[in-house]
This record gives C-alpha cells, sequence and structure tokens, in this order.
C-alpha cells in the first residue's frame, strides 16, 4: 500500500492498476457525452422558443416566458449532477477496486448524487453568507453609501476569511466520493477522520492541478487564438467586401477550429476529472481506521 503523501496523492492517476484502455475510453466518453448533452440542451430551448414563437400572437412571446428561459438551467441541474455522479463512480471503481471501464447508473452514482446534493448545501451555504456580508455594509445614498464605501477593505477581508474557511472545508471533505464509492453507503462526515493531518498533503495536490489545467488551458485558448488570427486574416484578404469579416466568422475553416477547440475543451475536462479524484480515493484507501488496501476489489466488498 502506497504511502499517502504529495507525490503519491498529485501523481496516483498514473500510479494504479486496473485492466488497460481505462484513461482514453474515459477520456472519449467524458468529451462525446458532454457534447451531446449540450446539443441535445441547445435544441431543447431552441424548439421551446420556436414553439413560443409560432403559436403565441403577442408581438414579443419570448419576453414573456423569459422566466422559463431562465429556470431552464435548473430544470437540468439534476441532469448534470448525475453526469459528473455516472463518471465520477467510474473513475473511482477504478482508483478503488481496479475495475475496468464501465459506465451506469447504480447505487455508486445515486449515493454520490446525494453526496453532491451535500456539497451543493454547503456552497449555497455560502454564497448566501457573503450576501449577507455584502448587504450589511452596502448603503444608498448620502451618508450611508459613505460608510459603504468606508467598509469595503472590511467586507473585502471577510468574504477572504470565509473563502479561506470555505477552502479548508471543502479540502476536508474532499474523500467523501471516494469514500461513499469504496463502502458503497453515503459517507460525508467520514471524510473529516480520513483527512485529519492531511490538509496541507491534499491542499497542494489540488493546488498544483488547478494551477497546471490553468495553464494547460491558457496554451490552448492562445494557439486557437493565433489560428484564429490567421483565419481572420486570410479571409480578409480574399473578400473584396470590406464587412467581409462577418462572412468570415461562418467560413469552414472558423466553424472548424471552434469546433476543435471546445471538443479538445471537452476532453480536456474529462482528463481534469479522472487526475483530480487521485488525491481522494488515494485518501480514501489509506484509510489508517480500514484493512489494507493491496487488495482494493477484495477489501471492501
Amino acid at each position: 500500500m502506497r504511502d499517502f503523501n504529495f507525490s503519491n496523492a498529485f501523481m496516483h492517476f498514473s500510479r494504479t492498476d486496473g485492466p488497460s484502455g481505462f484513461v482514453w475510453k474515459y477520456v472519449l466518453s467524458y468529451g462525446f457525452t458532454l457534447v451531446a448533452l449540450l446539443i441535445a440542451y441547445t435544441f431543447l430551448l431552441g424548439g421551446a422558443a420556436f414553439a413560443l414563437l409560432g403559436q403565441s400572437a403577442e408581438p414579443n412571446p419570448l419576453v414573456g416566458s423569459s422566466g422559463f428561459f431562465a429556470l431552464a438551467p435548473l430544470l437540468v441541474f439534476p441532469i448534470i449532477l448525475l453526469f459528473n455522479a455516472v463518471f465520477e463512480a467510474a473513475c473511482q471503481r477504478r482508483y478503488l477496486r481496479g475495475d475496468g471501464f464501465r459506465l451506469r447508473l447504480g447505487g455508486d452514482e445515486w449515493r454520490l448524487f446525494v453526496v453532491y446534493i451535500i456539497w451543493l448545501a454547503f456552497m449555497i451555504g455560502y454564497y448566501m453568507l457573503i450576501a449577507i456580508i455584502a448587504a450589511a455594509f452596502s448603503g444608498g445614498e448620502g451618508p450611508s453609501f459613505e460608510a459603504g464605501r468606508n467598509a469595503g477593505p472590511v467586507v473585502g477581508l471577510l468574504i477572504i476569511a470565509f473563502s479561506a474557511v470555505w477552502v479548508f472545508l471543502a479540502v476536508r471533505f474532499a474523500p467523501a466520493g471516494a469514500l461513499t464509492v469504496r463502502d458503497r453507503a453515503i459517507r460525508f462526515r467520514s471524510a473529516w477522520r480520513v483527512t485529519r493531518g492531511r490538509f496541507w498533503t491534499l491542499f497542494g495536490s489540488y493546488l498544483v492541478l488547478v494551477v497546471a489545467v490553468f495553464l494547460f488551458y491558457l496554451l490552448l485558448t492562445v494557439a486557437f487564438g493565433l489560428l484564429y488570427s490567421s483565419l481572420l486574416a486570410a479571409g480578409l484578404a480574399a473578400s473584396d467586401n470590406p464587412n467581409g469579416s462577418l462572412g468570415v466568422f461562418g467560413s469552414p475553416g472558423m466553424l472548424i477550429s471552434f469546433g476543435l477547440l471546445y471538443l479538445c475543451c471537452f476532453f480536456a475536462y474529462g482528463w481534469f476529472v479522472f487526475v483530480w479524484a487521485g488525491p481522494a480515493a488515494l485518501a480514501a484507501r489509506t484509510d489508517p481506521e480500514r484493512a489494507s488496501m493491496d487488495n482494493p476489489a477484495a477489501a471492501f466488498q
């Protein structure tokens, strides 16, 4: 059983055993499934918009239905949670049990869905607290406005302090999903015990991963920005129309380049999700109060 340290936590994604081919199947499935969900969501919204335009006698029927379109993201939010639960369960089964690649909607996924709901409650509480702090120190016109402006640094410090608390709690409870898959039961509070004395190791691992992903997306954006500039320049040079830039945006080369950009981002994000689950999985495998995880497939039956 590998020790829980920074190197093993950060590189756990590359130090696990199991059937070959898992990673590329996972990444491709994640990217294409995300594309399919986005296409379905776009067509549903577009279909609803066309239906309203065709059936309503009002001059601006979409304005009266703005509430529906504002709530549409909330209506698909459970699907997003299930999507993430399906893929996190797949990679955690690989990390913890050595399973091969398989996507399903079973007990692990629904238990992770509940864990996500708990995380959502934490996030809502955090944002509500920030909103209360901002409202308490804000003011209208006159003296109250001046007092609110003078209290800006205090509000900033309070937000930073509460954000630090949120990060601390997020790291301490990070293995909740891995523990839930490991034990086949909802384990949220247990994550606090598992991460005792391991905060800085987990925090450092996640911080390095965030920086690495940021740099990757920055390089990807720069690369496609250069491609976009070259395609735009070529299109303008070949066009006799002074407003030819509008046509360039709809050219095959431009559409293909943007499509490839988003597809690469989706694949890269799938890889990031797989790697991100590694530190939490190692924390669950090295739980000092559980049996040795040298044989993870048999340790938690």
